[in-house]
């Protein structure tokens, strides 16, 4: 039975790594001296730190501009959040690249690769030495756009905006390989922010006040125009409509009572005139009564009356067909005939009168007709004239309303605190933030270490040599008699 040995023996990787010890230690010191040199290359970078307050702004109402309370916490974090992105806009830091550039203080490449650059200047020739000094001409000239464009980018790869939490700070941090220029560019950035913020609020106040201004001006236009409409001269104000109305009403009435009459006295006129002429159709009216009363027809009456007592006197003394009775009955039919046509005339009178009576109820029934129309006009206008003034009296508070907002926020535009400030001036760390010596050197060590081991097992791996019994087996395809084990002395 042949003998196989583990795949994994402990003591085998350590004869192994002994073995390529020099390797490892190659590899170990050189990545120890990549990291040293990295030390010494890298230009040390310094931290300025800046830390801006923000407070939220009140929401405010669209029409007075009046502040409306709104304490959600989400709010503040959202308006926290808002200016750390606000910081970075581009738009912002084209200003501060410029405040920047104009005080010296925009440098985009550390000493070390300008020294350089330099050097490799000299080893290889002016070519590049002129394109450097065209660029550094360019810079004190006019900035295009992508330069100006390029140096934003430069300026968010070396800022760092964050909040922090459960306050309403927000930190400002720039890593510069020059202090004074870590530092200059925070203030700076800080500064301009509170300035751009300042600005901003500013402009919508002022945008608010215009609208202010605005509302007031149109406002006032439409008070005038009602006060005019109400109030002028020239047209019927409320207090003269409603005395008009009332001058109406009492004009209607008085005529409503005037028809009335009129019209009662129409019909006993018609009354009258219908019975006068039911009795002169009568031919056997028995003359008990007068239907009709005037100073002739009682005259007549009276001697009707008187005859016929005198007839019924004669009829009792004298016989039929005396010459006294044919007299008195003679005298009594003229009576009647008299009275009949007395009767006529009162029927033409009458007549007369109910024409007149009725002209007269026609013209007070237009009259009525024309003034309850003048009437309902006059109301309409009233109550146009009442809602008017109503709406005047609407307008007329808002109005007032505005005034004193308008007055309140050119008053609080001179008082009120501002909404961004900056709590502290950039403050430098003590030392560099990169490198760091004492990481660079660990990480120089695990990683020499860890490349070495992986690179001696590697090249083990890739050897052709035969290490094991089976290796023995698969090159030579012949069986195995025994093994010789090694000597221990």
């Amino acid at each position: 039975m042949m003998f196989q040995p583990p795949d994994f023996e402990l003591k085998f990787y350590t004869l192994l790594l002994r073995r390529r010890l020099r390797l490892i230690l190659g590899t170990l010191a050189g990545c120890v001296l990549a990291a040293l040199l990295l030390n010494m290359l890298t230009e040390p970078v310094y931290r300025a730190t800046t830390r801006i307050e923000v407070r939220k702004e009140a929401d405010r109402s669209p029409l007075t501009g009046e502040a409306i309370a709104n304490y959600g916490w989400n709010s503040d974090n959202v308006a926290l959040y808002t200016a750390a992105e606000l910081i970075t806009n581009r738009a912002l830091l084209k200003d501060v690249v410029q405040a920047l550039r104009a005080s010296g203080n925009l440098q985009t490449e550390p000493p070390r690769t300008n020294g350089m650059r330099s050097l490799f200047v000299r080893m290889f020739g002016h070519g590049r030495a002129g394109v450097a000094s065209a660029t550094e001409s360019g810079a004190a000239g006019p900035r295009t756009d992508a330069e100006v464009s390029a140096d934003i980018d430069w300026l968010l790869g070396i800022t760092q905006v964050k909040p922090i939490n459960d306050t309403r700070l927000v930190q400002i941090q720039v890593d510069h390989w020059v202090p004074s220029v870590a530092k200059a560019i925070a203030d700076t950035l800080a500064h301009r922010f509170v300035a751009y913020e300042a600005n901003k609020r500013s402009v919508a106040d002022m945008g608010r006040q215009e609208f202010l201004n605005r509302q007031l001006k149109e406002l006032r236009g439409e008070i005038e125009g009602s006060e005019r409409v109400l109030y002028s001269s020239h047209e019927l104000g409320l207090n003269a409509l409603e005395g008009k109305l009332r001058q109406q009403n009492e004009t209607l009435g008085r005529m409503n009572e005037a028809y009335i009459t009129a019209k009662t006295e129409r019909l006993a006129v018609e009354a009258r005139m219908k019975l006068v002429r039911s009795v002169l159709r009568d031919t056997l009216m028995a003359w008990d009564e007068l239907p009709v009363q005037n100073e002739t027809l009682q005259g007549l009456w009276r001697d009707l009356l008187q005859t016929r007592t005198e007839l019924a006197r004669a009829r009792e003394v004298y016989r039929p067909k005396h010459p006294k009775l044919m007299i008195l009955e003679s005298q009594l039919q003229s009576l009647q005939d008299n009275i009949r046509a007395e009767l006529h005339k009162a029927v033409g009178a009458l007549e007369s009168e109910y024409a007149m009576l009725q002209g007269r109820e026609s013209g007070l029934q237009a009259s009525l007709s024309q003034t309850e129309r003048e009437l309902r006009t006059t109301d309409d206008k009233a109550g146009k004239y009442t809602a008017l003034e109503s709406e005047l009296k609407s307008k007329r508070d808002i109005y007032a309303l505005l005034i004193a907002k308008a007055q309140e926020l050119e008053i609080s535009g001179d008082v009120q605190q501002a909404l961004v400030t900056v709590v502290e001036q950039a403050t430098l760390e003590s030392s560099p933030v990169r490198p760091r010596p004492a990481l660079n050197v660990a990480m120089g060590l695990i990683v020499g270490l860890t490349a070495g081991i992986g690179l001696a097992l590697l090249l083990e791996f890739m050897r052709r040599t035969i290490k094991t019994p089976k290796d023995l087996t698969d090159v030579l395809h012949l069986p195995i008699l025994g093994m010789i084990p090694r000597s221990q002395s």
